[in-house]
């Protein structure tokens, strides 16, 4: 979503027009990849750019497992199951719930927008 904003000049009647996108990375039509991403790299104490393509199977799955309507608690599972795999200690089992949560926030508005994109195309509103 685009804001567009107009001011006038009181002084010689010119017009100066700015145009703001609005929204997060959902509203704007990104995919959630690079957020999950990052989000699995912070959890797994991890680098980004150096792990990103070490972490790239584990997005693709949590991507598909939000896509299927898992619940943050089989998420939570998962993820103890990913940091078995990476080496790293694991985590206490709150920390991981809080890290399983806001992944399947980033799914659910991946879902969302998704749902949202799909009623615009066939009833041809937002």
């Amino acid at each position: 979503m685009q804001l567009r904003l107009c001011v006038q000049s009181f002084l010689d009647g010119s017009t100066a027009c700015h145009v703001k996108t609005l929204g997060n990375w959902g509203n704007r039509g990104q995919p959630p990849e690079p957020e999950l991403t990052r989000l699995l790299a912070v959890y797994l104490e991890k680098d980004v750019v150096t792990d990103g393509a070490t972490l790239r199977p584990y997005v693709t799955a949590l991507r598909e497992m939000a896509e299927a309507g898992t619940s943050d608690a089989q998420l939570a599972g998962y993820l103890k199951h990913v940091e078995q795999e990476v080496g790293r200690p694991q985590e206490t089992g709150r920390v991981r719930q809080l890290a399983a949560i806001a992944l399947w926030h980033i799914g659910a508005l991946c879902n969302h927008s998704g749902r949202k994109l799909g009623y615009a195309a066939h009833d041809g509103q937002l």
